[in-house]
């Protein structure tokens, strides 16, 4: 989100969450550091060691920003409780308010009204030429102005983390009611739709069927021969 960008420095906000984390991490009364933490840590150092050796766009500095990010990841799920349910909340939240937004934007659309320069008073300056960008709805300029980017960069923003959510629910779908399956699923799938992203279509079938179908059910040549069906069709359509 810009607003968490101050000035386009991402260091201004990166670097105080990484070390206020690290301070929390070291302070809790049994930091929670297994084996497979670090084994994760050591595939990203060689894939990332790979790069900056190979790649003249990647710099050690770069390396540097991608790993602080990493360790607020892990710092946040190892000292929150049930971080997967609350990640899909949040993301949830998100959803519903860009589809809230969307739905808006539509039907003041057609009365002749812009619902980007309604909020243009109150909007943040991201450095790209044409965008709106409101705090709590992004409206991208040009060809992209019909697609629905939430509180992010991009559409394609939103939709990776609505599908991103939705895995995540169908991880732990057995503590959700169903009501609030409901909920979660119906705000993210249209929130998903609303983006209108090539990626995020493709996917989407995909995701719903790891998610909503019981792993237990799934054998190995079943999926294979779904994504070997389905994903040639999408691509076709």
């Amino acid at each position: 989100s810009p607003l968490f960008l101050p000035l386009g420095n991402v260091e201004l906000t990166l670097i105080p969450s990484a070390v206020l984390l690290a301070v929390l991490y070291v302070r809790s009364a049994h930091p929670k550091m297994k084996r497979s933490d670090l084994l994760v840590f050591a595939i990203f150092g060689a894939l990332t060691a790979i790069q900056v050796a190979s790649l003249q766009l990647a710099s050690l500095y770069t390396a540097m920003g991608f790993f602080a990010r990493l360790f607020i990841a892990f710092a946040v799920v190892r000292l929150t409780n049930n971080s997967t349910f609350l990640i899909v909340r949040v993301i949830t939240v998100f959803a519903i308010l860009a589809d809230v937004m969307f739905v808006i934007d539509i039907v003041l659309d057609s009365f002749g009204l812009d619902l980007a320069e309604i909020l243009k008073p109150i909007s943040i300056s991201t450095g790209s030429e044409g965008e709106v960008y409101a705090i709590i709805q992004n409206f991208k300029p040009d060809e992209d102005r019909g697609r629905n980017a939430g509180i992010f960069w991009e559409p394609g923003a939103l939709s990776g983390y609505c599908l991103l959510a939705l895995i995540l629910w169908g991880i732990t779908k057995d503590r959700y009611s169903t009501q609030h399956s409901w909920v979660v699923v119906v705000s993210l799938v249209t929130a998903i739709l609303s983006t209108f992203s090539t990626t995020g279509y493709v996917l989407l079938p995909l995701v719903l069927l790891v998610s909503i179908v019981p792993r237990r059910s799934i054998k190995l040549t079943t999926f294979l021969a779904t994504v070997l069906i389905v994903v040639p069709i999408l691509f076709l359509a």
